[in-house]
């Protein structure tokens, strides 16, 4: 794994335990879009922010907006961003690690976490994207 994936990685799992806040870019809160822009602001990756967006996105809207900022991949590297589908929600961001883990903040459990990636999230992934020049 390249450099640049460790570290996004190390940058994402230091927002662990951070709560779940809507919108919010900060270690004192934050939401699934808010913890990828956070890491991209964090590394230089990108310079952009997007708030265009209620609790409950709408799927193409959301995903117009993240295709601005970030480039769409067919393989599932570490450091990856996946876009999930989520029951009460059309659209949900997480960090692909390489243990088979995602990071990402849940608004059911309330805070940033990471948990495996499950049969079940993996028919949740819509699709793949990553930061621009980020192999």
């Amino acid at each position: 794994m390249n450099q640049a994936r460790t570290n996004i990685i190390r940058e994402a799992r230091l927002f662990i335990g951070a709560p779940f806040k809507h919108q919010g870019r900060t270690i004192e809160g934050m939401d699934c879009v808010g913890l990828i822009i956070a890491v991209g602001h964090n590394l230089g990756l990108v310079n952009v922010d997007f708030t265009a967006y209620e609790r409950s996105p709408q799927p193409g809207e959301f995903l117009d907006a993240i295709s601005k900022y970030l480039v769409r991949t067919s393989e599932q590297k570490p450091g990856n961003i996946l876009v999930l589908s989520l029951p009460l929600y059309p659209s949900h961001l997480a960090f692909y690690t390489k243990e088979n883990t995602i990071v990402h903040a849940s608004s059911s459990r309330g805070r940033v976490i990471e948990n495996r990636l499950s049969k079940d999230w993996m028919g949740r992934i819509k699709s793949m994207w990553t930061f621009p020049g980020v192999d």
